[in-house]
């Protein structure tokens, strides 16, 4: 946790499969997730179209070119939406805390090697999300898993540019 909390600022680019109890094949986007510290995490989807999802602080905000204008949204009315923003914004804050208030949390593994599972602990939370997944390296999350209680479920791995 010391070591992912070192991190200001991160620019990975991501690849995300999303895979949907109804379909045959995942649903694939990729793109760049921003984040910067304390509370700024940016998802900037280049395929299979262009859009961009800002979080700040309690505010969702989604850009798409298939629509006229922006739209905001309270994360406190989306609680499987905060659930995964809770959990990478504790995580790579360090602020370990507020993941064991909001989650239950089991860390695996070592520092080369790590994973942490997160679920949650509120009633209506746990209604959406079963569990959420993290893993990485050292100081570097490079995959997120989100399992939804619906049985569908969504695999992003990260991978950085070198330096």
């Amino acid at each position: 946790m010391k070591d992912l909390a070192q991190v200001k600022s991160d620019n990975p680019r991501f690849v995300q499969r999303q895979y949907l109890r109804s379909m045959t094949k995942p649903l694939v986007s990729s793109g760049v997730l921003l984040y910067r510290r304390p509370d700024y995490l940016e998802q900037k989807t280049e395929f299979p179209s262009s859009q961009r999802a800002i979080i700040q602080g309690n505010k969702l905000t989604l850009y798409s070119s298939a629509w006229k204008g922006p739209r905001t949204l309270s994360l406190q009315n989306t609680p499987g939406i905060w659930a995964v923003v809770e959990s990478l914004r504790a995580t790579l804050s360090g602020k370990l805390p507020v993941l064991l208030r909001d989650f239950n949390v089991k860390m695996n593994g070592s520092d080369k090697h790590w994973q942490l599972e997160f679920k949650p602990r509120d009633k209506a939370l746990k209604k959406e999300v079963a569990a959420i997944l993290l893993s990485g390296s050292g100081r570097w999350i490079g995959r997120i898993e989100i399992h939804y209680l619906a049985g569908n479920y969504s695999v992003t791995q990260l991978r950085r540019s070198p330096p």
